[in-house]
């Protein structure tokens, strides 16, 4: 599989939109995001419009990664860890330096994994117990000189409806119910000059993970997309999409040795200084390094290996006909034998979903939720094994692991930029 080629798709909202995530009595009740399967099926249609064989298209090696598209002003850095934890009773990231309705939010994994610590994290502003906060898209803000977090998302309306008699064309009898919608606004997680929340239109972002050796009209495709999710003949769902080609820097060789060395000898320092959204998955690795080695209570013995982690930016479902797997094992991620892991915080669930071509739910299957963060070590002393586990680590991130990969399951980040955030940032 080659996926070199990633295609940014921006999701304009023009009318309610209806992800159904699960039916309670008569609420059907929608997603926060716009899962990459959805995306996928409709681009699926268009595609059929246009003539082509679907199976040809997506039953194949190389076929594209359907990523998930979550609200926000511009890409989301990525999905908040499990071991990011926020006040209990003010929670959420702070919106400016006087807001005293949030306390912000932290990252513990380096704590808990080096430092030992096994006493419950307190807020540092009023001293109450922290709760997880994982699993929420978060956006940095700002220039590269001063910058803060924020998570964006969406706003819920609920809509009541009635059914039709199909006998008596007139509302039935005793059959009402009710779709919950995302808004065509959504909260920016700022507030104004007013200390008043701002509110922006809704706009979600995500990206396509494909071929470039690959003809086919793609960008086109998604552009002709004009409904999305559910009830469409309601009025709801009609979406408008910008896509385009985004230009990866490929990981120049000299780039790759110097990472290489620093991290053999000891000495990691990040390549380039960028803002967290515009990290490579070098500078990543070397950040997380450097704050490894720059723990006070980190013994000798930790000292003799370098780090990384695989952050899950999307519910993954792993194992084989055996049954579910629930473990990121470094053979099973085609990591060399002297990898191992260290620790991990992660979370179990359920993937659901609808097939529009079979007309039909697909199946339900176990899987680790989205923010399930592993932790590895790998020996120092060997730069052609540090070399390759680097490589492999860009593989896994463009490729991503396990199953239903093209529907926008099992994406994953190599040291998610946040485990960096060890305090709350103003």
């Amino acid at each position: 599989m080659a996926l070199d080629q990633r295609l940014k798709v921006t999701i304009h909202l023009e009318s309610p939109l209806l992800i159904t995530a699960q039916q309670v009595g008569f609420v059907w009740e929608s997603e926060e995001y716009i899962p990459g399967g959805v995306l996928r099926g409709a681009v699926a249609e268009v595609a059929a419009r246009h003539g082509q064989d679907l199976r040809a298209l997506f039953d194949r090696p190389n076929a594209p990664r359907f990523g998930h598209a979550h609200a926000g002003l511009g890409p989301p850095v990525g999905i908040l860890p499990q071991t990011a934890r926020t006040c209990k009773r003010h929670s959420g990231f702070r919106r400016d330096e006087q807001d005293d309705e949030r306390h912000g939010v932290l990252d513990t994994l380096l704590s808990q994994v080096f430092d030992g610590a096994q006493t419950e994290v307190r807020c540092p502003t009023c001293d109450q117990s922290t709760v997880p906060y994982g699993g929420k898209p978060y956006v940095a803000i700002g220039s590269s000189e001063r910058w803060r977090y924020v998570s964006p998302r969406p706003i819920f309306r609920r809509i009541g409806r009635t059914a039709v008699s199909r006998e008596r064309g007139a509302v039935a009898d005793r059959l009402l119910y009710t779709l919950e919608v995302i808004a065509e606004v959504m909260e920016r997680d700022e507030l104004d000059d007013y200390g008043r929340p701002l509110l922006a239109a809704a706009v979600f972002h995500g990206f396509v993970w494909g071929d470039s050796a690959d003809n086919l009209p793609w960008v086109k495709w998604l552009r002709e997309v004009n409904h999305l999710g559910g009830a469409r003949s309601r009025g709801l769902g009609q979406v408008r999409i910008e896509a385009k080609v985004e230009k990866i820097s490929p990981t120049m060789e000299r780039e790759m040795v110097q990472a290489a060395m620093q991290l053999t000898e000891g000495r990691p320092a990040t390549i380039h200084r960028r803002l967290p959204c515009e990290m490579s998955i070098l500078d990543r690795i070397l950040a997380f390094n450097q704050k490894v080695y720059a723990l006070k209570d980190l013994s000798e013995e930790q000292r003799e290996f370098w780090y990384f982690t695989i952050d899950l930016q999307s519910d993954t479902a792993l194992g084989d006909a055996r049954g579910p797997c629930y473990r990121l094992e470094p053979a099973d991620l085609g990591l060399p034998e002297p990898v191992k892991p260290v620790w991990w915080l992660a979370r179990c669930g359920q993937v659901r979903g609808w097939s529009a071509a079979w007309g039909l739910p697909k199946p339900t299957i176990p899987a680790l939720t989205a923010g399930s963060t592993f932790v590895y070590r790998v020996p120092r002393g060997d730069e052609d094994l540090t070399r390759q586990v680097l490589g492999r680590c860009i593989t896994l991130e463009r490729e991503g692991i396990g199953q239903r990969r093209e529907e926008g399951l099992g994406w994953v980040q190599i040291c998610t930029p946040f485990h960096l955030e060890t305090e709350v940032r103003k």
